[in-house]
């Protein structure tokens, strides 16, 4: 499993407004500080807005906020609102489109693996990934 730029950015950018608590932030400013492509941030917080994870604030001194406290944000939130996996196998996958499963010895132990990232990443939320922790 590969943590994608996506996520990475998204986690980049919900941790930027939480920290910045009851302020709004430019896309600009979260990218220009963070070296990312201000362009590729515009379309993953299209994607945290859709999910409801943010909110735009419109105006001369617009920028986003988060729709939620930060501690109720989970990365299995912001992983699934950019449209990212968490599967570790193709046995996890929902399909199972492994062709062994039925007959693989390992399905089972990777499907233990499996729930454990899966609750790691549904128990952590974007106010632990904040050096503020805030909520």
């Amino acid at each position: 499993m590969k943590i994608t730029t996506k996520t990475d950015y998204a986690v980049i950018l919900l941790t930027s407004l939480a920290s910045a608590g009851d302020r709004t932030l430019s896309l600009e400013r979260v990218a220009t500080a963070n070296g990312i492509s201000e362009a590729y941030l515009q379309r993953i917080a299209a994607h945290l807005k859709k999910a409801k994870l943010i909110e735009p604030k419109l105006g001369a001194f617009g920028g986003y906020h988060l729709a939620k406290p930060a501690a109720e944000i989970t990365l299995f939130d912001v992983v699934g609102a950019v449209g990212d996996s968490l599967y570790t196998t193709r046995c996890t996958a929902p399909n199972g489109t492994c062709p062994r499963h039925d007959t693989c010895d390992q399905a089972d132990c990777w499907g233990v693996f499996q729930n454990k990232v899966t609750t790691a990443f549904a128990s952590t939320s974007i106010a632990d990934m904040t050096h503020e922790k805030t909520s």
